[in-house]
């Protein structure tokens, strides 16, 4: 998967995703489609406070740009101009029958 796995509790970013998902959605049914989700917003959010407050495409461009090596709680997130591929973490996982993802 291309994101931490939104079960495993020792990485602090899946610990504060499952208590954010848990204040709005307390069947605790994570997934790893809203942890890809979380960790998007997470980025835009740091990008739109880098970019300052006279936003333009071009500032929150510059902004996530210059985001060459930042932790997102044990999720490393790296872009630069050349490079807008913000991460190329992959995890093992498989379906298993019940539905659940076997890692």
């Amino acid at each position: 998967m291309l994101t931490p796995s939104p079960w495993k509790d020792g990485v602090p970013v899946v610990r504060d995703y499952q208590s954010a998902f848990a204040a709005t959605n307390p069947s605790g049914n994570y997934a790893f489609l809203s942890m890809e989700a979380f960790l998007n917003a997470g980025l835009l959010s740091e990008g739109l406070c880098q970019a300052g407050r006279d936003l333009s495409r071009e500032k929150l461009v510059a902004a996530l740009e210059d985001m060459t090596d930042m932790d997102f709680g044990g999720f490393r997130v790296r872009l630069s101009p050349s490079n807008h591929v913000a991460s190329r973490h992959v995890g093992p996982a498989a379906p298993a029958k019940d539905g659940r993802f076997l890692q």
